[in-house]
């Protein structure tokens, strides 16, 4: 049984924190979702952005396969950036032990700051900036060789989502990600 929330249907399986919600069937009304029975043999296919439940009524395998197309890459960038930011914001107390340990005036604590705060992306958005942009990288090695997008509006889309990066103070801190940044400009030209 699937439970399905379009973007715009977010707010309706948020907590008071703006967290999502456990368990959608402990909402009123099920949050609004639609509602969808996935017979055997039948596949489904859930949309960029959108929320989503399951619940396995009875024994099943699970194969899974995540993508996203080059024009929705603003907003999966966003996406990460808010993340990010959930993620700052319930660890900010780690970030003040970290600068009493080594000093505000040394850049050592941010890099160890953002480090922590990656491997915590990780864990909750299921990547983190370098794995963003290494899946970027990836299909610009290896182009899909069909439905591929023209690649001048496939650089506009990369190029515009970089100019944001290059905004954040990871471009400065995380040496790493940086290189896969300036691979990625070099394939843009």
């Amino acid at each position: 049984m699937w439970w399905l929330f379009p973007p715009d249907k977010l707010g309706r399986v948020k907590d008071e924190n703006g967290e999502l919600v456990f368990d959608v069937r402990h909402l009123e009304g099920e949050g609004g979702a639609m509602k969808v029975l996935q017979e055997e043999g039948e596949i489904i296919f859930i949309p960029s952005g959108w929320h989503h439940q399951v619940v396995n009524l009875d024994f099943c395998i699970s194969i899974n396969h995540n993508f996203f197309a080059s024009p929705t890459l603003p907003h999966i960038y966003r996406a990460l950036c808010v993340s990010q930011d959930r993620v700052e914001d319930s660890i900010a107390d780690v970030q003040d032990m970290i600068i009493e340990r080594l000093g505000a005036k040394h850049d050592q604590w941010e890099k160890e700051w953002l480090q922590e705060v990656q491997n915590l992306l990780q864990m909750d958005a299921g990547w983190d900036w370098r794995g963003f942009w290494e899946t970027i990288m990836k299909n610009l090695k290896c182009p899909p060789s069909v439905n591929a997008p023209i690649v001048s509006r496939r650089n506009e889309w990369i190029g515009g989502v970089i100019k944001q990066y290059k905004k954040r103070r990871e471009w400065v801190v995380l040496d790493t990600v940086r290189t896969i940044v300036e691979d990625i400009e070099s394939w843009l030209v």
